[in-house]
Formats: C-alpha cells, sequence, structure tokens
C-alpha cells in the first residue's frame, strides 16, 4: 500500500477526533508516526506476555479533556479506550496528540 492509499485510509478511520479543517501533510504524517509507533508498542507488549494496556498522556496545560480522561486506565489488551463518545484501540486521539499507550502484566 502506497503512502498516499495510506493516508486516504487513515482519513477514513472513525476512531481519529479530527480538526474541523483537514489535516495537512505534516500533520498527517505526525498522527500515522504516532499510530504506527503505538501499533509497534503494543506487538511487542503482546509477545511479551502483557494482557493489559494502559493509556499515558502527558499532563500539563495543553492536555486536552480526552486525553486527560483517558490517563492512566487501564484495560484488556485487545479492548478499545473509550473517550469522548469514541472508541479507539490506542492513541493518537487527534492530531497533536502526545499519548502513548504502554503494555503491562
Amino acid at each position: 500500500m502506497s503512502r498516499l492509499e495510506a493516508a486516504k485510509v487513515f482519513r477514513n478511520e472513525p476512531y481519529l477526533i479530527q480538526k474541523r479543517r483537514p489535516l495537512s501533510d505534516e500533520e498527517m504524517a505526525a498522527v500515522q508516526e504516532s499510530q504506527q509507533q503505538n501499533a509497534e508498542r503494543l506487538r511487542v507488549a503482546k509477545e511479551e506476555g502483557s494482557t493489559q494496556k494502559t493509556w499515558i498522556a502527558i499532563m500539563d496545560n495543553r492536555t486536552c479533556y480526552g486525553c486527560s480522561s483517558l490517563h492512566g486506565n487501564t484495560i484488556g489488551i485487545d479492548d478499545s479506550f473509550s473517550a469522548r463518545g469514541i472508541s479507539v484501540p490506542f492513541a493518537p486521539l487527534h492530531p497533536s496528540c502526545r499519548c502513548v499507550i504502554i503494555g503491562v502484566e
């Protein structure tokens, strides 16, 4: 799948809380990189025997309500987090999201 095809698929993912305007190429690249990093983190955690995952947000004055409400939530490794009426398997919740997902036993 080409990068352009991947971007089109990603833009249609229902769990990304998008801004009201289309994402710029830079924003899309950052979102995709974050998504790939978190997916890889979870893949490695599963291989190492983790059965749960935890949402970790950087808690400061830039943290959005959705991310702060998910901070510290631990769920089953194959389950989805729920925030603002949206279920997400892992971060990012939105463009510029600084959250990570870690596997826990």
